[in-house]
Protein backbone atom coordinates (compact mmCIF):
# COMPACT_ATOMS: atom_id res chain seq x y z
CA UNK A 1 0.00 0.00 0.00
CA UNK A 2 1.03 3.36 -1.21
CA UNK A 3 4.82 1.71 -2.50
CA UNK A 4 3.18 2.92 -6.67
CA UNK A 5 5.08 1.17 -8.93
CA UNK A 6 7.10 -0.71 -6.36
CA UNK A 7 3.63 -2.47 -5.12
CA UNK A 8 5.17 -5.50 -7.73
CA UNK A 9 8.85 -7.24 -6.63
CA UNK A 10 10.59 -8.87 -8.81
CA UNK A 11 13.62 -10.32 -7.13
CA UNK A 12 16.61 -12.50 -9.01
CA UNK A 13 18.35 -14.79 -7.36
CA UNK A 14 22.24 -14.40 -7.57
CA UNK A 15 24.97 -16.08 -6.43
CA UNK A 16 23.75 -19.40 -5.84
CA UNK A 17 26.15 -22.36 -4.15
CA UNK A 18 24.45 -25.53 -3.84
CA UNK A 19 26.45 -28.34 -1.91
CA UNK A 20 25.28 -31.82 -2.01
CA UNK A 21 25.96 -35.27 -1.69
CA UNK A 22 23.76 -37.49 -4.41
CA UNK A 23 22.87 -41.31 -3.95
CA UNK A 24 21.90 -42.57 -7.30
CA UNK A 25 20.53 -45.99 -7.73
CA UNK A 26 20.13 -47.58 -11.15
CA UNK A 27 17.88 -50.98 -10.42
CA UNK A 28 16.61 -53.34 -10.95
CA UNK A 29 19.36 -54.78 -13.33
CA UNK A 30 18.13 -56.26 -17.07
CA UNK A 31 19.03 -57.39 -20.19
CA UNK A 32 17.49 -54.85 -22.13
CA UNK A 33 19.13 -51.12 -22.86
CA UNK A 34 20.36 -49.34 -20.58
CA UNK A 35 21.14 -52.11 -18.30
CA UNK A 36 18.26 -51.26 -15.26
CA UNK A 37 15.09 -50.74 -15.01
CA UNK A 38 14.62 -47.71 -13.46
CA UNK A 39 16.60 -44.72 -11.94
CA UNK A 40 16.58 -42.87 -8.78
CA UNK A 41 18.15 -39.98 -7.13
CA UNK A 42 18.31 -38.52 -3.65
CA UNK A 43 20.00 -36.14 -1.37
CA UNK A 44 21.91 -38.38 0.93
CA UNK A 45 21.58 -35.48 3.99
CA UNK A 46 20.81 -31.59 4.10
CA UNK A 47 22.63 -29.63 1.60
CA UNK A 48 24.27 -26.55 1.98
CA UNK A 49 21.88 -23.45 -0.16
CA UNK A 50 23.08 -20.30 -0.03
CA UNK A 51 21.86 -17.59 -2.71
CA UNK A 52 21.45 -13.83 -3.14
CA UNK A 53 18.40 -11.85 -3.68
CA UNK A 54 18.72 -8.90 -5.82
CA UNK A 55 15.61 -6.38 -5.28
CA UNK A 56 17.10 -3.90 -7.58
CA UNK A 57 16.15 -0.35 -6.49
CA UNK A 58 13.90 0.17 -3.50
CA UNK A 59 12.06 3.19 -1.88
CA UNK A 60 14.14 4.56 0.90
CA UNK A 61 12.76 3.78 4.30
CA UNK A 62 10.36 0.40 2.52
CA UNK A 63 13.68 -1.65 1.94
CA UNK A 64 13.19 -4.15 5.57
CA UNK A 65 9.13 -4.14 4.83
CA UNK A 66 9.51 -5.46 1.46
CA UNK A 67 11.90 -7.77 1.32
CA UNK A 68 11.85 -9.28 4.93
CA UNK A 69 8.87 -11.33 4.00
CA UNK A 70 9.79 -12.79 0.76
CA UNK A 71 13.10 -13.57 2.40
CA UNK A 72 11.45 -15.46 4.49
CA UNK A 73 8.99 -17.36 1.98
CA UNK A 74 11.98 -17.92 -0.45
CA UNK A 75 13.66 -20.05 2.58
CA UNK A 76 11.01 -21.57 3.50
CA UNK A 77 10.44 -22.84 -0.17
CA UNK A 78 13.84 -23.68 -0.14
CA UNK A 79 14.64 -25.56 3.04
CA UNK A 80 11.40 -27.42 3.39
CA UNK A 81 9.35 -27.70 0.15
CA UNK A 82 12.30 -28.70 -2.37
CA UNK A 83 14.71 -30.29 -0.06
CA UNK A 84 11.50 -32.25 1.08
CA UNK A 85 11.09 -33.43 -2.13
CA UNK A 86 14.91 -35.24 -2.15
CA UNK A 87 15.88 -35.69 1.28
CA UNK A 88 16.39 -39.32 1.66
CA UNK A 89 14.57 -41.48 1.53
CA UNK A 90 12.26 -39.03 -0.44
CA UNK A 91 13.50 -39.99 -4.08
CA UNK A 92 12.75 -38.81 -7.64
CA UNK A 93 12.26 -42.27 -9.69
CA UNK A 94 12.27 -42.57 -13.36
CA UNK A 95 11.02 -45.50 -15.28
CA UNK A 96 13.32 -46.39 -18.57
CA UNK A 97 11.86 -49.35 -20.06
CA UNK A 98 8.55 -48.23 -21.51
CA UNK A 99 8.17 -45.02 -24.57
CA UNK A 100 6.41 -43.09 -22.18
CA UNK A 101 8.35 -43.69 -18.69
CA UNK A 102 5.38 -45.03 -16.95
CA UNK A 103 5.22 -48.59 -15.29
CA UNK A 104 4.51 -51.49 -16.25
CA UNK A 105 7.02 -53.13 -17.65
CA UNK A 106 4.78 -56.33 -18.29
CA UNK A 107 7.15 -58.12 -15.78
CA UNK A 108 6.02 -58.75 -12.10
CA UNK A 109 9.36 -58.97 -10.94
CA UNK A 110 10.49 -56.33 -12.58
CA UNK A 111 7.65 -53.73 -11.64
CA UNK A 112 7.81 -54.73 -7.85
CA UNK A 113 11.52 -53.71 -7.91
CA UNK A 114 11.05 -50.06 -9.32
CA UNK A 115 7.81 -50.11 -7.05
CA UNK A 116 10.37 -50.85 -4.10
CA UNK A 117 12.81 -48.48 -5.52
CA UNK A 118 9.96 -45.61 -5.92
CA UNK A 119 9.94 -45.58 -1.93
CA UNK A 120 7.68 -48.19 -1.26
CA UNK A 121 6.48 -48.64 2.60
CA UNK A 122 8.29 -51.57 4.18
CA UNK A 123 7.64 -50.98 7.83
CA UNK A 124 6.78 -48.99 10.88
CA UNK A 125 8.81 -48.09 13.91
CA UNK A 126 8.07 -47.09 17.12
CA UNK A 127 9.28 -44.44 18.81
CA UNK A 128 8.84 -43.45 22.55
CA UNK A 129 9.99 -40.38 23.59
CA UNK A 130 11.27 -40.28 27.10
CA UNK A 131 12.63 -37.08 28.52
CA UNK A 132 14.93 -34.68 27.97
CA UNK A 133 17.62 -33.31 30.59
CA UNK A 134 20.13 -29.66 30.68
CA UNK A 135 17.99 -28.19 27.72
CA UNK A 136 19.05 -24.16 27.75
CA UNK A 137 17.09 -21.72 28.66
CA UNK A 138 15.12 -19.40 25.89
CA UNK A 139 12.88 -17.58 27.99
CA UNK A 140 14.41 -14.84 29.40
CA UNK A 141 11.71 -13.86 31.85
CA UNK A 142 11.18 -17.14 33.53
CA UNK A 143 14.45 -18.40 33.13
CA UNK A 144 13.04 -21.73 31.59
CA UNK A 145 12.30 -22.90 28.71
CA UNK A 146 9.00 -24.85 26.84
CA UNK A 147 10.49 -27.37 24.63
CA UNK A 148 8.47 -30.24 22.56
CA UNK A 149 10.04 -32.96 20.66
CA UNK A 150 8.84 -33.38 16.24
CA UNK A 151 10.38 -36.86 14.89
CA UNK A 152 10.28 -37.70 11.28
CA UNK A 153 11.84 -40.22 8.81
CA UNK A 154 10.59 -38.72 5.90
CA UNK A 155 9.98 -35.02 5.51
CA UNK A 156 6.34 -35.20 4.74
CA UNK A 157 5.05 -37.46 8.01
CA UNK A 158 6.54 -35.66 11.59
CA UNK A 159 4.85 -36.82 14.49
CA UNK A 160 5.71 -33.93 17.85
CA UNK A 161 4.92 -34.08 21.54
CA UNK A 162 3.32 -32.03 23.31
CA UNK A 163 4.49 -29.00 25.20
CA UNK A 164 5.96 -28.96 28.16
CA UNK A 165 5.89 -25.35 29.92
CA UNK A 166 8.68 -24.41 31.70
CA UNK A 167 10.99 -27.11 31.88
CA UNK A 168 14.37 -27.90 31.11
CA UNK A 169 14.59 -31.22 32.29
CA UNK A 170 11.06 -32.39 30.45
CA UNK A 171 9.78 -35.78 30.50
CA UNK A 172 7.10 -36.50 28.03
CA UNK A 173 6.73 -40.44 27.21
CA UNK A 174 4.76 -40.49 24.68
CA UNK A 175 4.86 -43.35 21.99
CA UNK A 176 5.25 -42.35 18.17
CA UNK A 177 4.70 -44.28 14.85
CA UNK A 178 6.65 -43.97 11.96
CA UNK A 179 7.22 -45.43 8.22
CA UNK A 180 10.50 -46.90 7.07
CA UNK A 181 11.34 -47.01 3.36
CA UNK A 182 14.49 -48.63 3.18
CA UNK A 183 17.03 -50.77 5.49
CA UNK A 184 19.05 -47.08 5.64
CA UNK A 185 16.29 -44.81 7.15
CA UNK A 186 17.54 -42.03 9.64
CA UNK A 187 15.07 -40.80 12.32
CA UNK A 188 15.95 -37.55 12.82
CA UNK A 189 14.47 -35.75 15.93
CA UNK A 190 14.42 -31.91 16.59
CA UNK A 191 13.28 -30.31 19.86
CA UNK A 192 11.97 -26.72 19.79
CA UNK A 193 10.56 -24.14 22.10
CA UNK A 194 7.11 -22.97 21.97
CA UNK A 195 6.16 -19.48 22.11
CA UNK A 196 3.08 -18.40 22.34
CA UNK A 197 3.65 -15.32 20.75
CA UNK A 198 5.55 -14.63 17.38
CA UNK A 199 8.18 -12.47 18.57
CA UNK A 200 9.37 -11.70 15.23
CA UNK A 201 5.70 -10.77 13.91
CA UNK A 202 5.02 -8.85 17.07
CA UNK A 203 7.75 -6.69 16.45
CA UNK A 204 7.30 -6.10 12.54
CA UNK A 205 3.52 -5.21 12.88
CA UNK A 206 2.25 -7.93 10.98
CA UNK A 207 -1.27 -9.59 10.68
CA UNK A 208 -2.07 -11.03 13.97
CA UNK A 209 -2.74 -14.39 12.77
CA UNK A 210 0.99 -15.14 12.26
CA UNK A 211 1.63 -13.84 15.85
CA UNK A 212 -0.51 -16.67 17.41
CA UNK A 213 2.29 -18.79 18.06
CA UNK A 214 6.01 -20.10 16.73
CA UNK A 215 8.68 -22.09 17.44
CA UNK A 216 12.86 -21.84 18.16
CA UNK A 217 15.19 -24.07 17.59
CA UNK A 218 16.79 -26.05 20.65
CA UNK A 219 18.62 -28.53 18.62
CA UNK A 220 18.95 -32.12 16.79
CA UNK A 221 19.84 -35.55 16.49
CA UNK A 222 19.80 -38.23 13.75
CA UNK A 223 19.84 -41.95 14.58
CA UNK A 224 20.35 -44.87 11.52
CA UNK A 225 17.89 -46.93 12.25
CA UNK A 226 19.75 -50.11 10.16
CA UNK A 227 21.18 -51.17 13.82
CA UNK A 228 17.85 -51.35 14.89
CA UNK A 229 16.20 -53.60 12.13
CA UNK A 230 18.23 -56.85 12.72
CA UNK A 231 15.27 -58.06 14.29
CA UNK A 232 11.78 -57.44 14.84
CA UNK A 233 10.55 -56.58 18.16
CA UNK A 234 13.77 -55.16 19.40
CA UNK A 235 14.22 -52.89 21.56
CA UNK A 236 16.97 -50.12 22.95
CA UNK A 237 16.43 -47.18 25.41
CA UNK A 238 19.48 -44.97 24.36
CA UNK A 239 20.61 -41.12 24.83
CA UNK A 240 21.03 -39.10 21.99
CA UNK A 241 23.27 -35.52 22.37
CA UNK A 242 21.29 -31.95 21.13
CA UNK A 243 23.61 -30.30 18.39
CA UNK A 244 22.23 -27.68 16.27
CA UNK A 245 24.25 -27.89 13.25
CA UNK A 246 23.48 -30.83 10.65
CA UNK A 247 22.57 -33.06 13.00
CA UNK A 248 25.90 -33.00 14.49
CA UNK A 249 27.58 -30.64 17.27
CA UNK A 250 27.14 -32.27 20.57
CA UNK A 251 24.91 -29.73 22.93
CA UNK A 252 23.22 -31.28 25.58
CA UNK A 253 21.33 -35.12 25.87
CA UNK A 254 18.00 -36.31 25.20
CA UNK A 255 16.67 -39.71 25.80
CA UNK A 256 14.16 -42.27 23.43
CA UNK A 257 13.44 -45.61 23.71
CA UNK A 258 13.32 -47.17 20.04
CA UNK A 259 11.08 -49.98 19.70
CA UNK A 260 10.62 -51.45 16.29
Amino acid sequence: VGLGEYARVTPKVKDIVFVATLKVMLKPLVEQIPGFAAAAVALKSPPIIKYRLDFGVLPAGASTIITAPILSFVDMLVNQVIVGMLLWPKRITVPLLSWDGVMPANDPVVDLEVERLNGRQQGVIKVHIIQAKELKSYDTLTGKSDPFVEIFTTPDHREKTRVLSNNLNPQWNETKYLPVLEKDTVLRVEVFDYDAVNVASFTSLRDSAMMKGSKEFMGRCAVPLSQFIKEEGLEEEIWLPLGKGDWTNLEGPVSATLDM
